[in-house]
């Protein structure tokens, strides 16, 4: 009897373990933008846009969470966001309304001036 009890919580566990090792485990994006102006005037036209550009990524399906913040010494905004995955990402930076809020943002001189970056939360 005790090694059928000890057999069958034996093949419990495993069982148990396979399945936790075949189930996907989705985790979630963080969306970071830093936006750096070369002047105090797109600074300021910055800053008066992050609240429309956080009222659209707070409207986008499978947002978890939306900050904001600037730097007024290094003349940046920045903004993070988490979300469900990249494609919930897409379906708003994709969309008109968000591309003609971005168009406003200052035009940077070098390609580094404007930084997006992705990355995987990991459990």
């Amino acid at each position: 009897m005790r090694n059928i009890l000890r057999n069958v919580l034996t093949a419990g566990a495993f069982a148990l373990c396979t399945v936790a090792g075949l189930t996907p485990v989705k985790a979630e994006v963080l969306r970071i933008v830093l936006v750096v102006a070369d002047n105090a005037t797109d600074y300021a036209t910055n800053v008066a846009l992050l609240p429309t550009l956080t009222a659209l990524l707070k409207k986008g399906t499978g947002v978890k969470d939306v900050h904001v913040g600037t730097d007024a010494a290094k003349m940046s905004i920045a903004t993070s966001s988490v979300w469900a995955d990249e494609a919930d990402i897409s379906s708003v930076t994709g969309t008109a309304d968000w591309k003609a809020a971005a168009e406003k943002l200052s035009k940077p001189i070098a390609p580094y001036r404007v930084i997006t970056e992705v990355f995987q939360i990991t459990p």
